[in-house]
Formats: structure tokens, sequence, C-alpha cells
């Protein structure tokens, strides 16, 4: 239906086209012409305005994408980042006088003392730094010995052999 009423558009509209044609230069063919199509402008508008006008989506279907999004955000950047803040928040709180640590720069050291948010940490002989607690990033040697050294794998062993 839609389809056969552009036709009839476009039929008019070279129809006038034609008009015009015949009458070059006329201030009246033109005033024709524009008066014509400005008309049936309007007709096409109207009678695509007066079709019953889709059903809007269900409020689901239009937050599924963002519901998705936000899902996707939370398990693969939000989640990893909270258990790793909390693991590094455990780690601090077990800090010991006495601990081999790492420090975010790239220093070695033994813990001399803990104050409160500061640790004094021995670099060398008579060599101490007072840092930031935060500043601790790992021990400088493992302290579960629960885990096993890495065994041979077995392109290894058929070199060997």
């Amino acid at each position: 239906m839609f389809f056969i009423k552009k036709i009839i558009f476009f039929k008019a509209i070279v129809t006038e086209f034609s008009l015009v044609e015949r009458f070059k230069g006329s201030l009246l063919s033109s005033l024709v012409f524009l008066s014509f199509f400005s008309h049936f402008s309007h007709q096409a508008i109207a009678n695509e305005t007066n079709a019953p006008a889709p059903p809007a989506p269900h409020l689901l279907e239009q937050l599924f994408p963002f519901l998705l999004v936000a899902l996707f955000f939370y398990f693969l950047l939000i989640r990893p980042q909270q258990r790793r803040q909390k693991e590094q928040t455990d780690f601090l709180l077990r800090l010991q006088e006495g601990d081999e640590v790492l420090t975010t720069g790239g220093i070695y050291g033994k813990i001399v003392r803990i104050m409160g948010e500061y640790i004094l940490l021995e670099v060398s002989e008579n060599t101490q730094i007072r840092l930031l607690k935060n500043c601790v990033s790992a021990y400088a040697q493992q302290k579960n010995p629960e885990k096993k050294a890495p065994t041979e794998n077995k392109k290894a062993k058929r070199i060997k052999a």
C-alpha cells in the first residue's frame, strides 16, 4: 500500500515536470509546480503518519543491552579488582617484624618495626628506611612451603634419556 502511494506521488511529480518543461521561464508554471509539489508532499506525509505506530518494546527489551554491559563490567573488571584489593589488604595486615619483603619500587629488605601506617625496613646493615605499608608489594621469599617445586616436563625427560 505504501509503495503504491509512492508510485502515484512520483507519477504526479513527473507529470508536473513535463508541464513545467512546456512553459519554461513562465512564472505561473513555477508557481503551479510548487503548489502541486507541496500539496502532494503534505499528503504523502499525512498518509504515512496516519498508519498505526508499532507497539513500543517492553522495558526489559530496552534495558537488556545495558544490563548485559553492566554484568560484563562487573564480572570482568570490578569483581577481580575487588578480589585483588582484598588479598593486598589481607597481606598488609599479616605483615610482621622480621619478614623479608619486596617494595613496589623494587627494594628488598627486612621489616624491623611496624608503626601504624609506616614500616621501618632494613635494606642493608645499619641502613634503614621508613616506608608506607602500602608500598610493600610481596614477600621476598615464599612463606608457603606447601607449593611444590616445578617438575620436569616430559620432553626434557625424553631428551635426557
